[in-house]
């Protein structure tokens, strides 16, 4: 399995993603957050089972929420460069690009 790497500004993502859904639901966020980590497990066992969506970069529709995971390989590790919602600004996260360790 493959080593997870995270964008400086993804664990702030989740965290910000997880109590806007708290506002909906008292179970919504600790639903998301599972959702998310298994995400993550996925990528690190199957990287290449994702669809490209912009350069290098993948990703991965979440199974019970509107989000994404979006990252790509890097050597032996996958990259996680945002968790977005799939409609609300789908792009900002490539932003992120001038940041990404390679």
């Amino acid at each position: 399995m493959r080593q997870l790497l995270l964008h400086p500004e993804v664990e702030d993502e989740i965290e910000s993603w997880a109590m806007i859904l708290a506002k909906r639901s008292d179970r919504s966020p600790t639903r998301f957050i599972l959702e998310v980590r298994a995400g993550f497990h996925r990528i690190r066992e199957r990287p290449t089972h994702a669809h490209f969506i912009y350069q290098s970069y993948r990703r991965l529709n979440l199974d019970r929420f509107s989000h994404v995971v979006v990252y790509r390989e890097y050597g032996d590790a996958v990259y996680v460069i945002a968790v977005a919602h799939e409609k609300r600004h789908p792009d900002y996260w490539k932003r992120r690009i001038i940041d990404d360790i390679g």
